[in-house]
């Protein structure tokens, strides 16, 4: 969060994200990122992120003018060969950004679920994920990674 040595980010997914929302402090982040169609469970929270990405399948495209008219940075990245969870996390590690919160990863579909635990186990080296939900805080670690819990 800030007063930290890096950029930390806040990244929202299409998944029930409601419950985690009221879980974190929006204004502790450098950065916050609306994956597709999370966009919209932003604003009806009455929150607005500074980045919108993805391939944009699941956003509106009122709510896509919307966040054009807002002055939202928006990256459409059509490539099917990743999913928007794993755009969103290559954009962090691209933007030197240290450490990320995730929330809305988990949804009606488990396939989804664990293709971001898989983006999020792949890259965990490289930068540091926390997944929150409505009950809990996770962190993907691989062979040689600790985590001390504060």
């Amino acid at each position: 969060m800030q007063g930290t040595t890096g950029k930390v980010a806040l990244v929202v997914l299409d998944g029930y994200a409601e419950s985690a929302l009221r879980r974190i402090e929006w204004d502790q982040y450098d950065m916050h990122i609306a994956v597709d169609g999370a966009f919209d469970r932003l604003r009806s929270n009455a929150l607005l992120p500074e980045i919108l990405i993805g391939d944009f399948d699941s956003i509106t495209s009122q709510s896509l003018r919307i966040a054009k008219s807002k002055g939202l940075e928006v990256i459409h990245l059509a490539n099917q060969d990743t999913t928007d969870a794993e755009k969103a996390i290559q954009f962090l590690i691209e933007q030197s950004v240290e450490r990320a919160d995730l929330i809305g990863y988990r949804g009606t579909r488990l396939d989804h679920e664990l293709a971001v635990l898989s983006a999020v186990a792949k890259e965990s080296g490289r930068l540091s994920i926390r997944l929150i939900d409505s009950i809990a805080e996770t962190w993907v670690l691989t062979a040689g990674q600790d985590r001390i819990l504060e």
